[in-house]
């Protein structure tokens, strides 16, 4: 039983090359903490520098933060997002559109400007609760997303990978589980079981690698994705 757990939650990382000029994007569920930790957020962006650091359950995220961050990090430009979100894009932000419906989803479309060029990302937290039928939520999700021919979508989807709704994000977007490596789960801290913060990109990117860092302060991974 240890072997087909093993087997199925853990991956072996194969040697993988990042090249220099391969976007990078952070995703962290930061789980509605007094503060944001900008300890392990700074840490983060001085190691990593990615091109985009998408943060869900921000709701205590405030104006000094951004003006913290922005500080910091002046390649950057940060905003806090409604449905407790908050963005972090190296280079400009043009355009961000926010979608919801209660007790389903919430969703932050935000077009931006990247060095290696245009970029649409669909950024989204999904309602939480055991007994809800994901199916309408993720359909709806994964048709905003592909009518405006989001390049990435990513975010909590409060549902496990292994949900037979996910199999039709596959015909128009590649997810990063296969690049991962250590186990596929991204909750909660200490034993991970579920890997319900996902990303996505479409048919024109491809995925390299997939890394997961745990914080005591979160209940969630944070995913470091890189792709071209």
């Amino acid at each position: 039983m240890t072997g087909i757990w093993l087997n199925n939650s853990y991956i072996f990382p194969s040697p993988v090359e990042i090249p220099k000029d391969a976007t990078s994007i952070i995703f962290w569920n930061a789980a509605d903490r007094p503060t944001i930790h900008m300890d392990i957020l700074t840490e983060n962006i001085q190691n990593i520098q990615p091109d985009i650091i998408a943060l869900t359950e921000t709701e205590n995220a405030s104006a000094e933060d951004i003006q913290q961050l922005s500080q910091d990090f002046p390649a950057y430009e940060f905003r806090i997002l409604e449905g407790n979100m908050l963005i972090g894009i190296k280079g400009r932000i043009e355009k961000i559109t926010y979608t919801i419906e209660e007790q389903s989803y919430d969703i932050n479309f935000v077009e931006a400007q990247l060095k290696s060029g245009p970029i649409l990302m669909a950024f989204t937290d999904t309602f939480q609760s055991p007994t809800m039928d994901k199916r309408k939520t993720l359909g709806t999700i994964l048709q905003l997303a592909t009518q405006r021919n989001s390049d990435i979508i990513v975010g909590d989807f409060n549902t496990p990978y292994e949900s037979v709704h996910f199999r039709k994000y596959e015909t128009d977007y590649t997810s990063f589980h296969d690049y991962g490596e250590g186990f596929s789960a991204t909750w909660p801290f200490g034993i991970p079981l579920l890997e319900i913060d996902q990303i996505f990109t479409s048919k024109k990117l491809k995925p390299i690698r997939l890394q997961k860092f745990y914080y005591k302060v979160s209940d969630h991974a944070m995913l470091v994705g890189y792709f071209k």
